[in-house]
């Protein structure tokens, strides 16, 4: 709840209480999902080098176990981070790996997550052909899937108009 209610520091002071219990207890897959929301939380806060250590504990933890559980989302998180860092070429790979990932297990909320995540790093590191690209892809995607009334698509057209604007292209 305190995540939620964007009081950040009180969320991680309970995340690492549970971080040591989990510690404690040898519970490898409640430390990595504990290692991987402090990583994200510390993103949320924009300390991005805390963040980055947390989730690739968490992604060093999750690999160890041959856990493919949240993989594709903890890829996903490692390589926007990256990306902000200005780590563009690793970024782009751990989003790129998310993908894969979530294809490959037909995770259809990862897929849409990856797709959202490149798109916007792309966007971040000035290659907006590319990033139009992804998001023409998403908009397709989404309308056959869900429809043009429901509300993921419509989300998409959103993306897509801040792409095009992000591009100079205020007329589409």
């Amino acid at each position: 709840i305190y995540y939620y209610s964007g009081n950040f520091s009180k969320a991680l002071e309970y995340l690492k209480n549970v971080l040591e219990i989990n510690s404690k207890n040898n519970n490898l897959h409640g430390k990595a999902a504990n290692l991987q929301t402090i990583g994200i939380i510390y993103s949320e806060m924009g300390d991005l080098d805390n963040s980055t250590a947390n989730l690739q504990a968490a992604l060093q933890l999750k690999n160890s176990l041959q856990d493919s559980l949240d993989l594709a989302s903890l890829y996903r998180y490692l390589g926007y981070v990256k990306v902000q860092k200005g780590e563009k070429n690793d970024g782009v790979n751990l989003l790129n790996k998310s993908l894969y990932i979530a294809r490959k297990h037909h995770l259809l909320s990862d897929i849409k997550d990856a797709y959202q995540s490149l798109s916007k790093s792309y966007s971040r590191i000035g290659d907006y052909k590319k990033a139009l690209e992804i998001n023409r892809e998403v908009v397709e995607l989404r309308k056959v899937v869900l429809g043009e009334k429901n509300h993921d698509y419509i989300d998409s057209l959103a993306d897509l108009a801040k792409t095009y604007s992000d591009n100079g292209d205020y007329i589409k």
